[in-house]
């Protein structure tokens, strides 16, 4: 698997995955760090390809944190959904309930589901 760039969300245990990722492929560029609205805008650009976010348990994320990226994702040909592969739901109020573990965007399905699989992989094998 060929990812040229990953963007990593600053917690724990996404960036253990994203690294996890990043040594098991032929990547060329280690995970960048950054906050707010720049990571979806960078996989839209072509700057990334992947971003995962896996919060701390009890955290809640805020649609206003995401549903304009995933726009710009979508738009752009990417794929944005949770971990279990479901679109994410900004019907339910302030705040996306019901997310699977987190959240994987990527700039294309055919990697999104390769990505989907390394996750489901590195949670088997270290049991997150």
């Amino acid at each position: 698997m060929l990812v040229r760039n990953y963007i990593a969300f600053m917690r724990q245990p996404s960036y253990l995955i994203l690294m996890y990722l990043f040594v098991h492929s032929n990547a060329r560029n280690q995970p960048m760090r950054v906050h707010s609205m720049v990571k979806y805008a960078a996989i839209a650009r072509g700057n990334a390809e992947v971003f995962i976010k896996f919060a701390r348990s009890g955290y809640k994320e805020k649609i206003w944190d995401h549903a304009a990226g995933v726009v710009i994702v979508e738009e752009a040909g990417g794929v944005v959904t949770d971990a279990g592969v479901c679109p994410l739901d900004f019907s339910r109020g302030l705040y996306l309930e019901g997310l699977d573990r987190g959240i994987i965007a990527c700039s294309g399905p055919i990697l999104h589901d390769k990505i989907i699989g390394a996750v489901y992989a590195s949670w088997d094998s270290s049991n997150l």
